[in-house]
This record gives C-alpha cells, structure tokens and sequence, in this order.
C-alpha cells in the first residue's frame, strides 16, 4: 500500500507509522506467502503463560485455529504465522525483536452507508524493553472469531506508551465526547476501538484532509453510541464526528 506520488502528503502522522511499516514488511508479506503452508512450532511468550492453551498449525489459507480469547491463546496462535519465522536481521526499518508482546485488543470495523461487513481485528502491541508499543501484529479474524490470520507486522515511527495500541485512553475519549457534545453512553454501553473504509482515493489526491486516524485496524479510534441516539468517534487528534459525516469510501 503506498500513496500516489504526486498527491500531498497527510499532514497528520495518523499514516505514516503504519504505510511505513507495511511497506518495509512487504518482504516478509511475500515470502510468507510462499511458506504459508509449512507448520512452525509456537515461539516464547513474554511472561508466564498456562501451559493448557495451544494453536494449531497454519493451513495453506493462512488461518490459524484458536483455542480460546485469553491474552495467550491470541498470541499462540499468532506465533504459529510465517511472518514470526523469517529472518529479522540486517538494517531495515522492520522491527527485529517479536519476543515480547503485550495484551491483544480487539478492534471492530465501522461498514458506513454501504452493506458491507468488516472483519474485526486481534491487534497485539509489539513491546520494547521498557513496555512500550513499538509496533503491532495485525491479525484478522474470521466471522465465528474462530481463528485468526496475521495480516502484517507493522512499525510504529513513534513509541507508543505503556504498550498502548490507541493512542487515546478510553477514559480521554469519553471526556472528549463529553466535553464537545454534551453527551454520554448508553447505559452499560462502552466505546470500543474500532477502523473504518476510509475514501483512499480522495485521501491520495488531496481532495480529503484527514487527521483523526482510524483507518487501519492498528491506529484505532474510539466508536460509542451516545445518548441522542446517534453515534459517534473521537479521532486521534480529540476531534468529534458523528459517523454518518465519516469520510467512507464510495
């Protein structure tokens, strides 16, 4: 995925971190194609982990069975994808070290006006020595959320905090929705992070200027219906937007 060049650049660093990413990682996204069918044993999790909880093998389709949500059966299963198994050396701007991972989000997808359905996502931060987000495995989900495929390993240009995928907290996004539309959940309700189809053409030759992120699975923003009855994001950069008005693509 990469941009036409004769269109502007975002202003906005929503897509950088992750079009850089997928573009240094195109390598491992071919090669584990050509894999795809061989079974790896499942690598080391940071931390302990219940030695009762295990993935199977990848078929040739890529997808991986899970044996459960918890933080270890998402991540064993993962672990079972090609792109943990290639070699990560050299200089490149890919990400090196997959030894520790942090606690899986799920991020669910925003259809817009059109009947399309939008697979959720298990996003799994990729930490460094001091905790931080360094980058993500992006793995998509089938329909029964049954198993999974690791789609990419992305790098984020910046650190993200405390392991964090969104790069907003759950309690900033609703102060935010709070304090511009005077509103709040529904009941028991609670945001969840979520992507949309962004118009990616519009975006590419500068007709769409857009800063709120949300248009991958691993720069999520946070999705709540409110009390009027519509819904709503917050954007990456504390913008509200109902979303109907979500720049989806035609």
């Amino acid at each position: 995925m990469s941009h036409n060049n004769r269109a502007p650049r975002p202003r906005s660093s929503s897509l950088v971190p992750f079009m850089r990413g997928i573009v240094h990682n195109l390598p491992f996204v071919m090669l584990a194609a050509a894999i795809a069918a061989v079974a790896f044993a499942v690598g080391g999790i940071s931390g302990g982990a219940p030695t009762g909880s295990a993935a199977s093998s990848p078929g040739t389709d890529g997808w991986i069975a899970l044996r459960g949500q918890s933080t270890y059966a998402i991540i064993a299963a993962a672990q079972q994808s090609p792109l943990f198994h290639v070699n990560r050396g050299g200089t490149g701007d890919y990400l090196h070290d997959l030894s520790h991972l942090g606690t899986p989000v799920m991020v669910h997808g925003i259809p817009g006006p059109h009947p399309v359905v939008l697979s959720d996502y298990d996003i799994i931060p990729v930490l460094d020595r001091n905790g931080n987000a360094v980058g993500a495995v992006v793995a998509v989900l089938n329909p029964n959320h049954t198993a999974l495929r690791v789609q990419s390993i992305d790098t984020y240009t910046t650190p993200h905090p405390h392991g964090a995928i969104a790069r907003m907290t759950q309690g900033q996004a609703v102060t935010v929705m709070q304090a511009q539309r005077r509103q709040t959940l529904v009941g028991a309700t609670q945001p969840q992070l979520a992507y949309f189809p962004i118009d990616q053409h519009a975006l590419d030759t500068g007709t769409l200027d857009w800063n709120s992120g949300g248009i991958l699975p691993d720069d999520p923003i946070w999705q709540f219906p409110a009390s009027n009855g519509a819904g709503y994001v917050v954007g990456t950069d504390n913008s509200v937007h109902p979303i109907s008005a979500l720049p989806f693509a035609p």
